[in-house]
């Protein structure tokens, strides 16, 4: 295994009996399902099952298979709007009516679905997607085998393969987009919704909540899948740190936003408080204005001025630069608004210089050059001594363009460790050894696998890997020998060199006319 590492078995099994094997400990993990979803009583269960219940996610298997089901249901009505007591009979026949002409609607889709490939299957299809979508260099037969060796459970297969390549202690972060996007491309090997990578990082900030509710005993009621669906239902935090409004307004309830708090955010929404981010400084201080000034005339807006949102982000900036400057007297402006350090460049220590736009990875759509780079370099912060600080591991994607090298470039940042999880579909099949950041946006990280997954893209896993080990398996001589080369011991080289003159020499001559 070329990434460092083998699976732990002296005989590779067949692959026909491991997929038999991997679809038994699957169909077992469904059986435990049903046995504890209150199928019965809720016979709509078991089409959501038989469609979405795939058993990948952040849960064991079984619990994932649950957890995905009750995903999948219609929100449930008593957790709408309160008001079921007052609801007329007539609206609660045709409501009833309703909800029986969509349980057939879904009983023929999943038979339609059954008809194609199994749940089963498509759980199977969508853990394979996730390892060799997660993992670099991994093909899809050792996936099956570290599969097998943990009984279909997709963290166990993780955290098996971390051990083994000595990256343990990841362990699948929650906020880590390389999850993220294997979970979309399992999702899309098995068949399931666009929201379903979302849905399952919003079930992975609720683990404790949920766990509980599925381990109160052997078999869940409806009162406990009615908890769990309220809990599912609820919309995930995401507070980033941005002192842009823009972050609380997905955050606060639309119809209090254009009735009432579009007028507090406005005069008050300002990113310093007491709270630890940004995003809640603006929603409590707009929620206080509300309270503490309450308007004299109230009316709702179906737009907020993009001018007054302006001003509460300068006016934000000029809070923080206040406060900096109270704090450091000596601190000018200009020191205030420049970014955590300066470094000083140690060395440049891995280099790919033919990065395309996602999507063009052969020579024929990149024949006019490529448009980025992806580097590697160490450097230390300015003014500190050698013995002092080792270097910093950086991560640099920049343009190739020679009128662009006064812009900023498209990321850099310090990488965590040389072992970060980053992906980059072009790096990898280019075979360079780049270490790429698991947080950030840059070139080769999307888009392609998730082609790839879909079966867009020409190339597959395999094909993927075999490119990257044909080119860093090349073991003859390459441009950069000409650097270090010594006329007197090189021999070889040097009549390799000359060779290659004459021959371009007489392309040349060929080419002007000289000879015929």
């Amino acid at each position: 295994m070329s990434s460092g590492g083998s699976v732990p078995s002296s005989a590779p099994k067949d692959r026909s009996l491991v997929l038999s094997e991997l679809l038994g400990y699957i169909h077992g993990y469904y059986e435990a399902a049903l046995d504890r979803l209150p199928v019965e009583e809720m016979p709509l269960l078991i089409p959501r099952l038989l469609e979405a219940g795939v058993c990948f996610g952040r849960l064991d298997p079984v619990s994932n298979i649950v957890a995905n089901t009750v995903c999948s249901l219609e929100p449930s009505p008593e957790a709408n709007d309160g008001a079921q007591s007052d609801e007329s009979e007539s609206s609660k026949k045709g409501r009833k009516r309703k909800a029986t002409a969509e349980e057939e609607e879904v009983r023929t889709r999943g038979a339609r679905m059954r008809k194609r490939r199994t749940i089963a299957q498509r759980s199977l299809e969508g853990l394979i997607t996730f390892l060799v979508c997660y993992f670099r260099y991994l093909p899809v037969s050792e996936a099956l085998q570290y599969l097998a060796l943990a009984k279909a459970d997709l963290l166990a297969a993780v955290h098996l393969i971390e051990r083994i390549r000595g990256i343990g202690g990841r362990l699948c972060p929650i906020s880590s987009p390389t999850m993220e996007i294997a979970l979309r491309c399992a999702a899309i090997a098995a068949s399931q919704s666009d929201i379903f990578a979302a849905r399952s990082l919003s079930l992975a900030s609720r683990v404790d909540q949920i766990w509980r509710i599925l381990t109160i005993d052997g078999r869940l009621s409806t009162e406990a899948i009615s908890r769990l669906q309220k809990l599912l239902e609820e919309p995930v935090e995401q507070l980033a740190g941005s002192t842009k409004p823009v972050q609380a307004i997905e955050q606060l309830p639309r119809d209090a936003l254009r009735r009432r708090h579009h007028r507090g955010l406005l005069r008050a929404g300002h990113c310093f408080g007491p709270a630890d981010d940004p995003v809640t400084n603006i929603i409590l201080n707009t929620i206080w204005f509300d309270t503490a000034f309450p308007p004299h005339v109230q009316f709702e807006v179906d737009m907020i001025s993009t001018k007054s949102l302006m001003r509460v982000e300068c006016r934000s900036l000029n809070g923080l630069l206040a406060f900096l400057n109270k704090l450091f007297p000596a601190l000018s402006e200009h020191d205030a608004m420049i970014q955590g350090t300066e470094y000083d460049l140690h060395i440049i220590c891995g280099v790919n210089s033919e990065v395309p736009e996602d999507g063009k990875h052969s020579y024929i759509l990149n024949e006019e050059g490529y448009p980025y780079s992806h580097i590697n370099f160490l450097a230390r912060p300015k003014g500190s001594h050698l013995d002092d600080m080792a270097p910093n591991l950086f991560f640099l994607e920049c343009s190739n363009d020679e009128k662009g090298l006064d812009k900023l470039p498209s990321l850099c940042t310090v990488l965590v460790s040389p072992s970060d999880s980053g992906r980059c579909f072009h790096c990898e099949f280019q075979g360079i050894k780049i270490v790429h950041p698991d947080f950030g946006t840059y070139r080769g990280r999307e888009t392609d696998f998730e082609e790839m997954a879909c079966g867009k893209r020409k190339l597959d896993n395999e094909e993927l890997i075999g490119f990257g080990l044909m080119r860093m398996e090349f073991m003859g001589m390459v441009s950069d020998d000409s650097v270090y080369s010594d006329l007197a011991t090189d021999s070889d080289f040097t009549e390799c060199m000359n060779y290659l003159a004459r021959r371009e020499e007489k392309e040349e001559r060929f080419l002007s006319g000289e000879c015929q």
